[in-house]
């Protein structure tokens, strides 16, 4: 292969990995818009996945003082509560609980962010969402802020919407999480580009790009 198709086809795959990552950080984004919209008022509403228990009454409060940021938080009788409340709204369950997303949310809350078998192959290659309660099992809040504030990894984990996150709202989630006995198991690890996954997977490789690798506008 001549050096100009390895660099065209690089180019490609790096437009791809790039339209990929845009459209779901779109989707999460669209996720946490919702949540913030639902958030704005104080209110107690049915679980929208059908549990017997209310989903917290949330309002958005800005976090910190005078020249802060002023990022919003959701408010509620206790932090795992929001927590609870982030998590479904958010869409956390829709990768990391198996079969939440193909049933509509009728998964009982035993299994939320327990993991997913199932994989999402892109041009990055092929990943899991982890089991949450096993990944954080013996992780300190302070690590878990730290560890989500910073982190930039492969999609589709939404890390830059995660990155914005207020510090009390990713509290919360952890609040949340911690309440959760320990269950399940590892998922499967990473499968880098160019090898084909053991397990079932999704395909979120962008079709019907444009000839020449232009974006479409």
């Amino acid at each position: 292969m001549s050096s100009s198709s390895v660099s065209s086809s690089s180019k490609s795959v790096s437009r791809s990995i790039k339209l990929a990552a845009a459209a779901i950080g779109a989707l999460a984004a669209s996720t946490l818009v919702v949540a913030c919209n639902n958030s704005q008022h104080t209110r107690s509403a049915a679980d929208p996945v059908g549990h017997t228990h209310a989903l917290a009454a949330a309002t958005v409060a800005p976090v910190g003082g005078a020249g802060s940021s002023q990022l919003p938080s959701v408010q509620a009788p206790s932090p795992a509560q929001a927590g609870r409340y982030l998590v479904i709204v958010g869409g956390c369950n829709d990768c990391h609980t198996p079969g939440f997303a193909a049933t509509g949310g009728k998964v009982p809350e035993s299994l939320w962010l327990t993991g997913n078998g199932v994989g999402f192959r892109g041009p990055w290659g092929t990943t899991y969402a982890s089991n949450l309660r096993k990944w954080m099992k013996d992780m300190k809040a302070d690590d878990f802020v730290t560890i989500v504030k910073a982190r930039h990894d492969k999609p589709p984990m939404p890390w830059s919407q995660l990155n914005g996150m207020s510090e009390s709202d990713l509290r919360a989630v952890y609040a949340f999480v911690k309440s959760l006995p320990v269950a399940g198991s590892d998922t499967s690890p990473y499968v880098p580009p160019g090898k084909e996954p053991t397990t079932p997977y999704v395909d979120m490789i962008p079709k019907n790009l444009p000839t020449g690798g232009g974006e479409t506008k």
